[in-house]
């Protein structure tokens, strides 16, 4: 006989002999049993217990209802323990799906922060590579206004030889002059040719010198004017080419920093996009945190409903079974 019919029968049998039906009584009865297994079949049959004193029933028929009572209580257990097992695995399969999908957002925030680092390398190689250019920038502009500064100086150089070349051709004009001059006074003095060999001599070494110092004189300039405009077309050619090294550097270096400031721009959208990214990963995990919060709570509240609802319903599924049964004693 199961717990629930051996309760049963001491009630009866403490009804039988008029004495009052309750826990303790029962349990002195039976020897065993606790509060939460004695205490719903006392008040349910405390309850019908006019039944029991007006028509008693046979015992057979008591202990009918007895088991027909612990079925009861027996397929409401199984029937509620079910549905709490689904509540469960409900919630462990939710769990379970958020915790893959934190696992994944984790990975992809780990990518992006990897990614984000990259760029930062990028971001800090692109920053020395444009350091470097304007160093190499600042050199040549230093370069070329040196060049232009020897290239003012060679100028002035040509400027003084110019008006050097001037004057020489000036003191060649006036030695013109002074040999013409000469030529007219020998002329004129031609009847005085019988002069002394010695004053003719003398004239002759003086023109000789003259004309002998003037060559001497063109050479030389024309020699300092030639090696100037050397040097010159040397500098000019090197001013050329550093011109065209500085416009090449120029433009490497806005090429440089045109890419630098895309890159730049790059790597602060794709920060910008990494940190909403964050954001939203944040807001998702306190939004799983609070859903499987509300999962426990709904869960504690199904479980007490559900146990009130196995009391109650036991004990008016067992109160139908008796009086259903105590009809049918009645018919018969």
């Amino acid at each position: 006989m199961d717990t629930t019919a051996q309760i049963l029968e001491a009630c009866i049998f403490l009804a039988d002999k008029d004495a009052k039906v309750t826990i303790n009584s029962v349990r002195e009865y039976r020897g065993v049993g606790s509060n939460s297994t004695i205490g719903p079949v006392v008040a349910l049959f405390n309850k019908n217990r006019e039944m029991y004193q007006a028509n008693a029933a046979p015992a057979g028929l008591k202990l009918a209802a007895a088991s027909a009572l612990d079925k009861v209580f027996i397929d409401l257990k199984e029937r509620m323990t079910a549905e709490i097992d689904a509540v469960l695995s409900s919630k462990e399969e939710m769990s379970a799906a958020h915790d893959s999908q934190l696992r994944r957002r984790s990975d992809e925030l780990d990518a992006t922060l990897a990614e984000k680092n990259t760029f930062k390398d990028d971001l800090k190689k692109s920053q020395d590579n444009l350091k470097s250019s304007q160093d190499e920038l600042t050199e040549k502009i230093q370069l070329t206004i040196k060049l232009k500064d020897v290239n003012h100086a060679i100028q002035e150089k040509l400027e003084s030889l110019e008006t050097l070349i001037e004057r020489h051709n000036e003191e060649k004009k006036r030695n013109d002059h002074a040999i013409n001059e000469l030529t007219v006074a020998l002329a004129l003095s031609g009847e005085k040719k019988n002069h002394s060999d010695r004053e003719s001599t003398q004239k002759d070494g003086i023109i000789t010198a003259l004309n002998l110092s003037f060559r001497e004189a063109v050479e030389k300039n024309d020699a300092e004017s030639k090696e100037n405009r050397e040097a010159l077309a040397g500098l000019n050619k090197d001013l050329s080419i550093a011109d065209k090294d500085l416009a090449l550097v120029t433009s490497a270096f806005q090429t440089k920093l045109a890419v630098s400031e895309d890159k730049r721009a790059i790597s602060e959208g794709k920060l910008q996009t990494l940190l909403a990214e964050i954001t939203t990963l944040k807001d998702a995990k306190s939004a799983c945190r609070e859903s499987l919060r509300r999962q426990k709570i709904w869960a504690g509240k199904v479980l007490a409903k559900t146990l009130n609802l196995l009391t109650k319903e036991k004990i008016e599924s067992a109160i139908s079974l008796l009086g259903d049964s105590l009809d049918t004693h009645k018919t018969l």
